[in-house]
């Protein structure tokens, strides 16, 4: 069988050694047959592609399958499954592969285990894979320490590194980099130190910081769960999850390459690339330099600060690193305003270090700029920034030019991120999603919506098979994602968009690649063996995987690149298909492997955000059958709660106790979806709550809360509005289970629950045993969660008269302002202090 994560470490000795691994299945293992290396998950759909090459440097080549295609099992050959094979556009031949092919669709196996697809008249086989939920687990931990290993200023030593990839501290020399610009000036001396390597280089850039920071952020915030504080980073069991300090490292640095002023130095690196040639980093003493100052730097910082600091200000004990990043990301956008308002946007800055142009035309960074302010406005609902947010639609490059592509994605995911604002202008945020959905509507170019135009089953337009493919074919699959997760548009198949195109780069491909690098064992067998990287450079002991030492697990090489042509001799990549534009190597001029595969941050961000969509984690999931109801909306005739916020449009799409304070642990910044708040009748949505669980042994340690949704007749749902909730990272065998809302106290089950099963909670019934004394009302036979505590402090008393009822009594209502709100009405007026207030006045929250 395949290597799980048990396994992993057993064979960790195997890896290093270059052990071989045998294989159970017969036939001659053949490349005509693609799979998804890696695996599947059980319900998913799993469809193998036949090749037989007709165009490029493998046309010579023959195959004809057999009708019958077969699925076997890798532990005893045993037949599991046959069906027919479909031939693919009636036999044509599709131009970007020069192949023409056959789809095996075996979506019907579903039980867990190791297998592999045979076709027993010719006796070939494809590579092995698995079949498990938690498949891809493992390789989002191998993507993502990607970049623990292009850490600069740092020694990779154990147990963080594995043996293969330990080196000693490297570029102490950035403590006191010089100024490009006078670069003998003492007083100008600078430590930049940290961040991350770039690409296959060793500079620093902080353009190109943008998109992978985003694309790192968004990744986690939508999708929170999958991101464990187990990577074996030295940030590790820190109670933040890894990729955030991973994100951390590389914002730290950017920190240093801030003025007081909030200008903003846009580079680190050597005069020339000759200086970039020692292998491993730490060889590398060669003086260092930073670059001048430039507004696209200054413009990008400001966006990814506020981002960064929306998410860092939801994780207990990073409130101070989220206010300082707001600081410096609001100073910055002091400064950009100077600049867009006299118009001496900047696009000649860094010629100075012999290094990539990471300059942008003002169009471009006039758009980032209308990003990073709907990131600030999310950060701080000031209304300078809402103002200008509505005053400048025509620098966004979506809403001006109609660019709602994959190239645009940054500009994309803000402006579908200020749709969810509290504060959003209603008119621009229709405009928003009309725009979109409009240009998903009319699909040109088939952006949107999984197609049959592709053998290989991940379309992307021609002209996107350039130096980097990999990066535009992921964005492609996590545009459509997005549009899924806003619900932007129901006309296509959004989401097999999606998932075809993470099959794409696991094998199913005409290369039968999988473009990460070193994974065979995680079970990619046929896996990126060379890289352009000057750790990993050619002629090295990290050279190939299969040499003595090899580059590290997880990098995403650039991929094809049809625009090739710097060794004509090389075929391929040179004059091929657009998809077989590709080959393994890692030489230098004149052959410029670094057009096909040097990996990038920013390609292994992109990567991962398409990959954490899939992913389930392998342990700790708990399910939680809860049902609770709230004092004040409760009607004790109908035996509801009214949904009158819901019906009014109060109830935000993002959860609202970031904004009010409360404590996230591996949580925090779920979303819903207008359709769910669309619901009528039982299973309507009254409010947001909080859910909390607790270390069975130690009581008083969160271990993890989730954002929930409360339903009129008490059932607390998933995000999805019908779904049991779902709490993943928790690995105890027993649980505390807390319910809480901004302004009811929070109830608590007398006892630890089992973790080993479905945790199933009625705190509304009367013989449920919750903790404390009388820590409930009773409203004609059902337990309710007591109303007047309007700042959650856990106490109702004259504070929340005076301060709170008394200051909000007929003021139009706000829902994160407006606490008094007992009843959930809409309203602030005396039934609340009369009917709730003093009824619970004196009244002790009782949890701890």
């Amino acid at each position: 069988m395949k290597f799980n994560l048990f396994k992993l470490t057993i064979i960790a000795f195997f890896l290093f050694t270059h052990w071989p691994v045998c294989y159970a299945q017969p036939g001659t293992q053949s490349d005509f047959i693609k799979i998804d290396q890696f695996g599947y998950k059980t319900d998913a759909e799993k469809v193998a592609v036949l090749s037989n090459p007709e165009i490029g440097f493998n046309a010579a080549e023959s195959y004809s399958p057999g009708s019958i295609l077969e699925v076997r099992s890798s532990d005893t050959d045993a037949l599991v499954f046959s069906a027919l094979i479909q031939q693919w556009n009636g036999g044509a031949i599709q131009t970007q592969s020069g192949d023409l092919g056959w789809w095996f669709d075996f979506s019907s196996v579903q039980t867990t285990g190791s297998y592999y697809v045979y076709d027993p008249i010719n006796d070939f086989s494809s590579y092995e894979f698995d079949i498990q939920d938690d498949i891809y687990s493992p390789i989002l931990e191998a993507a993502g320490r990607m970049f623990y290993y292009n850490r600069c200023g740092m020694a990779k030593a154990t147990p963080f590194a594995e043996a293969n990839w330990v080196d000693g501290t490297n570029f102490t020399q950035d403590q006191n980099a010089r100024y490009v610009d006078d670069p003998n000036n003492v007083s100008l001396y600078r430590d930049v130190s940290g961040g991350w390597f770039d690409a296959g280089d060793y500079n620093k850039y902080v353009n190109y910081s943008n998109n992978t920071i985003h694309d790192l952020l968004w990744a986690y915030q939508q999708a929170p769960d999958v991101f464990s504080d187990n990577w074996n980073i030295p940030e590790s069991g820190n109670n933040v999850p890894d990729i955030l300090d991973e994100i951390k490292w590389e914002l730290d640095w950017l920190l240093k390459m801030v003025n007081p002023d909030g200008t903003v130095h846009m580079k680190v690196g050597s005069i020339d690339f000759s200086e970039n040639e020692n292998s491993p980093p730490s060889a590398n003493v060669d003086p260092r330099y930073y670059g001048p100052t430039c507004s696209s730097a200054e413009i990008v910082t400001a966006g990814m600060f506020a981002h960064a600091a929306i998410i860092y200000g939801q994780i207990s004990g990073m409130e101070s690193y989220a206010a300082n990043l707001q600081t410096q990301a609001e100073n910055i956008w002091q400064q950009v305003l100077v600049r867009l308002n006299n118009n001496t946007l900047e696009i000649n800055c860094d010629q100075a270090l012999t290094s990539s142009d990471s300059d942008e035309d003002a169009d471009q960074q006039r758009s980032d700029a209308y990003s990073a302010a709907i990131y600030l406005f999310a950060l701080t609902n000031t209304s300078s920034y809402g103002n200008y947010i509505l005053n400048n639609t025509e620098d966004s490059g979506p809403l001006e030019i109609g660019a709602w592509d994959n190239y645009h994605l940054p500009e994309i995911d803000a402006l579908l991120y200020y749709t969810t604002l509290p504060n959003a202008d209603a008119t621009l945020s229709q405009e928003i999603i009309s725009g979109l959905s409009n240009d998903i509507n009319n699909n040109w170019n088939t952006y949107y919506g999984w197609t049959e135009d592709d053998l290989y089953r991940s379309y992307i337009p021609d002209w996107s098979y350039h130096w980097g493919s990999n990066s535009p074919k992921a964005a492609f699959g996590v545009l459509n994602y997005v549009i899924d997760e806003y619900n932007v548009n129901t006309s296509l198949d959004f989401v097999k968009r999606q998932k075809e195109t993470l099959h794409y780069f696991h094998g199913v491909n005409p290369l039968n690649k999988c473009y990460l690098s070193n994974m065979s064992s995680y079970g990619a067998e046929n896996s990126v063996q060379e890289l352009y990287h000057t750790w990993f450079f050619d002629g090295t002991v990290w050279d190939n995987a299969s040499s003595e030492l090899g580059p590290a697990p997880g990098f995403v090489a650039g991929g094809p690149n049809q625009t090739y042509a710097a060794n004509t001799s090389l075929s391929p990549p040179y004059n091929q298909p657009a998809q077989k534009s590709y080959l393994d190597f890692n030489t230098s001029w004149p052959d410029n492997s670094w057009e096909i595969t040097e990996p990038a941050i920013y390609y292994n961000a992109i990567y991962l955000r398409l990959l954490s969509q899939m992913v389930t984690l392998p342990q700790g999931g708990i399910t939680l059958d809860l049902k609770a109801i709230l004092q004040g909306p409760y009607d004790e005739d109908s035996q509801l709660m009214n949904d009158n916020l819901r019906a009014n449009n109060e109830i935000p799409l993002t959860e609202p106790f970031t904004a009010l304070g409360f404590n996230h642990v591996n949580g925090g910044g779920e979303t819903t979806t207008q359709p769910v708040l669309d619901i009528v009748g039982n299973d309507a949505i009254v409010d947001w709550i909080f859910v909390e669980l607790r270390d069975g042994v130690s009581p008083n340690t969160i271990l993890a809360t989730q954002a929930a949704l409360l339903q009129r007749d008490g059932d607390v749902v998933d995000l999805d509005g019908t779904s049991l909730l779902e709490i993943s990272g928790v690995d105890v065998e027993d649980v505390f289970v807390i319910l809480r809302h901004r302004n009811h106290f929070g109830v608590k089950s007398l006892n630890a629950l089992s973790t080993d099963q479905n945790i199933v909670i009625d705190f509304s019934n009367p013989t449920t045993e919750v903790y404390g004394m009388q820590p409930m009302i009773d409203i004609g036979g059902v337990k309710a969660m007591i109303a007047g505590d309007a700042n959650n402090d856990g106490q109702v008393n004259a504070v929340d008269k005076n301060n709170y009822w008394r200051v909000e009594n007929a003021m139009p209502f706000d829902y994160i302002n407006t606490k008094a709100d007992f009843n959930l009405d809409g309203i602030v007026n005396p039934v609340d202090k009369n009917g709730y207030w003093r009824v619970n006045n004196s009244k002790i929250e009782q949890l701890d």
